[in-house]
């Protein structure tokens, strides 16, 4: 199964993902080819309730811009 190109991401889950970068301190979490790698922890809310997330970010050597990599759940 793969997941159809066609498939949508809603603009809020990705909005939403955003301001934690903003809330919480970035720790610095490797470096390769590509650049510095940035960790945010923290807590997301939802409509009934919160989950604990990590969000990994891209400092790229090339521009020094940031772009989001991804979003998983924290685990100890």
């Amino acid at each position: 199964m793969h997941i159809p190109p066609e498939a949508e991401i809603p603009r809020e889950k990705l909005t939403h993902y955003l301001p934690l970068a903003a809330a919480e301190p970035a720790l610095h979490d490797g470096t390769n080819e590509y650049g510095n790698f940035w960790r945010v922890e923290g807590l997301l809310t939802g409509p009934e309730r919160g989950i604990l997330v990590v969000t990994i970010w891209l400092e790229w050597h090339i521009d020094g811009r940031f772009r989001f990599v991804t979003l998983k759940p924290w685990r100890k």
